[in-house]
């Protein structure tokens, strides 16, 4: 089985739209980082076989470091679709050449567009192991001024077997069986065009969670079995369901006031405080502009709670599992920062009311059962360092 993530394949297209005599003229030459004889290469020239040629080296770590520096600058200037522009910040996306087989290796920085610094860097290597396992490393890097903030987190999830544990073996917290997904694999048997309408959204909503599940654990550096784990407790895996909602809460994450106010920087009575975990940084000014929600408009107090307002309206108003999936991964990602890694006391800060002892001890039990999927798991890691508030 292949690797259900984004930015799937391991090479970079890197002269997609570029003219044949753009190809392997550049105004940089990479003797400025060693010497061009080192990699059979002496005409001068810088084009993508340099750095086929580079990766495939053994070279010193810092050495290494310069030459991918280089090709991220590389990539960013000559394939637009690897750089982009999100509210006020500039995001490039590259995948190393030379990878193995089965295996992508991403590096990801966000400069600030007004300023050119570096507000975050992040490195996510994913490694089909075969037979459908699935090893992630993630390590992002936050910065502040003189002060970085660095997470390193390690997992596994075999994506067939989280699908048959939540169709066959998944139970509340009264050990009653969650049947909601037991006709998933019956519907996968029954042809396309002869599938009810019943059928088929049961089955995208069955395959959209374990998605959305998936790439937010990639994007976000959290373990999805960990992710799911919330699910079961929070909705049994009914997340667009109006029935399990409580008054605030809506989704699969059942993003309530409480945790999303938390997150935000808010306190009781509508007083701002500083927003926390970076939250209008990289990844989550991303994700709410793709929204449509303006946060670099929200720059007073008054104007960041309206921003909050509309958020928690949007959340309760739409059945946007994407969203809600992402969002409450970051948030339950900010409570993991807060405990951590420890997944009990991450588990009780996202729960936050009298219940959480109670709470806690589900979401770690089916966590548990979550890492069973995975034969002599676990490569569960969570670092980190120099954690600035």
């Amino acid at each position: 089985m292949g690797m259900e993530v984004n930015g799937s394949g391991n090479t970079n297209n890197v002269n997609e739209g570029i003219k044949p005599q753009e190809k392997t003229v550049q105004e940089v030459k990479l003797n400025t980082i060693f010497d061009m004889d080192s990699i059979g290469n002496n005409d001068g020239t810088v084009d993508e076989e340099d750095f086929n040629i580079a990766f495939s080296k053994s070279l010193e770590t810092s050495i290494r470091e310069k030459v991918e520096k280089f090709y991220i600058e590389f990539v960013a200037n000559l394939n637009p679709k690897s750089k982009r522009e999100v509210g006020n910040q500039i995001i490039i996306e590259v995948n190393l050449p030379l990878q193995a087989e089965g295996t992508i290796e991403k590096r990801t920085i966000v400069k600030d567009r007004n300023s050119d610094k570096i507000l975050m860097k992040k490195s996510t290597k994913i490694v089909d192991e075969g037979e459908g396992l699935v090893s992630v490393s993630f390590v992002s890097q936050r910065f502040n001024g003189n002060n970085v903030a660095e997470n390193k987190v390690e997992y596994q999830y075999d994506k067939e077997a989280l699908e048959n544990y939540i169709i066959n073996d998944a139970k509340d917290a009264k050990g009653n069986p969650i049947t909601r997904f037991k006709s998933i694999p019956e519907i996968k048997n029954i042809p396309e065009n002869e599938r009810t309408p019943e059928q088929k959204a049961l089955l995208e909503e069955f395959d959209n969670m374990l998605k959305y599940t998936i790439d937010a654990g990639v994007k976000y550096g959290m373990d999805p079995k960990y992710i799911l784990s919330i699910i079961q407790q929070e909705v049994g895996f009914n997340g667009l369901s109006d029935k399990v909602t409580g008054v605030n809460g809506k989704g699969y994450m059942q993003l309530t006031s409480a945790p999303v106010n938390d997150y935000l920087g808010f306190a009781g009575g509508g007083k701002y405080y500083k927003i926390k975990d970076a939250l209008y940084g990289p990844e989550v000014e991303e994700l709410l502009t793709s929204r449509g929600f303006n946060v670099s408009e929200a720059v007073t107090p008054s104007q960041k709670r309206v921003l909050y307002k509309n958020i928690m309206a949007y959340l309760k108003e739409n059945k946007d599992a994407e969203f809600n999936i992402h969002l409450g991964t970051l948030v339950l990602r900010y409570y993991m920062n807060k405990a951590d890694g420890d997944v009990t006391k991450a588990a009780k800060n996202y729960n936050g009311s009298p219940l959480k002892e109670y709470y806690s001890k589900y979401v770690t039990e089916y966590y548990t059962k979550f890492k069973d999927t995975v034969p002599n798991d676990t490569t569960y890691v969570y670092d980190k360092r120099k954690i600035f508030d």
